[in-house]
């Protein structure tokens, strides 16, 4: 009862919207020992946005069980077990719009997105080139960032915005290095002294992390591993990543999907 009024009364202080027009729910964060306190994961969204979604499902004769924000869902599609020894950036990339979920220990530990996606990315290539949308999707999804490729004109139209998508990461990841003094998962050295909070690995997903080259462009920029991630790491046995009549690559524009799935069978009764 206690942490129900503390939670409420943190949220009052830390979101731009009256309590009164949000729902927000939250759970207890598991944390290690000798923490001293206790974690707690806290998600909110205004009620007209909610009411939206709710009234639009029963329009369609459909019960609604659960609503659950996308980072979560990303999450737990993603990270094996739901577990992360180190932070964790991931990257999904949409047709309209890019988030950004940092990931660590059992629990989110940072979240944003920007309205920039794939949808502009291609428009961008039917300006420059002169193309139909489809020719330019091709070339988007085929080519991308390959400069060996009819003279890596594809690749000098993508790379500003790729260019620029990189110094967003880039400035997520110092914010939150420079901010996370909370992180219980920080390095110590030898001498017992606390570590800087360092991310090690990003991961794709979403329709967009298909943009041939991505990968490989992202990680020489920001000096760091990127992988395109796996949302069936949770459900199939390795090394099995996809199903019949879904490849692979298709499966990443389901991430979220699939996480919310995974939600669904872990509540479901036995």
């Amino acid at each position: 009862e206690e942490a129900r009024e503390a939670v409420r009364w943190e949220i009052e202080q830390n979101i731009p919207l009256s309590i009164n027009d949000v729902y927000y729910d939250w759970q207890f964060v598991e944390t290690g020992p000798k923490i001293g306190h206790q974690d707690v994961l806290v998600s909110a969204m205004p009620k007209k946005f909610v009411d939206g979604f709710v009234s639009t499902l029963h329009t369609c004769n459909l019960s609604v069980k659960g609503l659950e924000v996308e980072s979560v869902a990303v999450s737990r599609a993603l990270v094996k077990n739901l577990a992360s020894g180190e932070p964790l950036l991931m990257v999904d990339l949409g047709a309209t719009r890019t988030s950004f979920i940092i990931f660590s220990g059992s629990a989110l530990q940072f979240t944003s997105s920007v309205p920039v996606g794939g949808n502009k990315m291609i428009e961008v290539i039917v300006q420059a080139l002169g193309v139909e949308h489809q020719e330019a999707k091709r070339l988007f999804y085929e080519v991308g960032l390959d400069a060996h490729v009819d003279g890596g004109k594809v690749r000098t139209v993508l790379e500003p915005l790729v260019r620029d998508l990189a110094e967003q990461i880039r400035n997520y990841i110092s914010f939150y290095e420079g901010h996370a003094l909370h992180e219980h998962h920080a390095r110590s050295d030898a001498a017992g002294a606390q570590g800087s909070v360092a991310i090690k690995k990003i991961l794709l997903c979403g329709g967009v992390s298909n943009l041939n080259g991505l990968n490989v462009y992202l990680a020489m920029a920001l000096k760091i591993a990127v992988e395109t991630g796996n949302p069936w790491v949770n459900i199939l046995t390795a090394p099995l990543r996809e199903v019949p009549g879904l490849s692979y690559r298709t499966s990443l524009s389901y991430t979220t999907a699939l996480g919310l799935a995974l939600s669904g069978i872990q509540k479901a009764p036995r």
